[in-house]
């Protein structure tokens, strides 16, 4: 999992199902192959359609969760966040 489709899809990680669909219904509007001018339209579109499918069901988007926010907390942890506190904070943010 490279891709992050929280970003993609531009919602936060806690945004709700409708939040999800009408952002991707956006996109997907933007970046169909029938209506974009980008000739990367068609790769576009098959990726968003791919972070769609994941967040839209709940036990996809719970895999996909499971391993979201582990690699947020790596990376906190690569950072070197030798504050307990601090790293409290940073996973509270990462759910908010």
């Amino acid at each position: 999992m490279n891709e992050d489709y929280y970003r993609l899809l531009q919602v936060h990680p806690a945004a709700t199902q409708q939040e999800i669909r009408k952002a991707y219904r956006k996109l997907a509007h933007q970046y169909h192959p029938d209506k974009a001018v980008a000739t990367a339209a068609p790769e576009a579109f098959a990726l968003l359609q791919k972070a769609y499918a994941t967040l839209s069901s709940s036990i996809s988007r719970k895999n996909y969760d499971l391993i979201y926010f582990s690699k947020r907390i790596n990376q906190a942890a690569a950072a070197e966040i030798t504050d307990p506190r601090k790293l409290i904070q940073l996973i509270i943010n990462l759910r908010n």
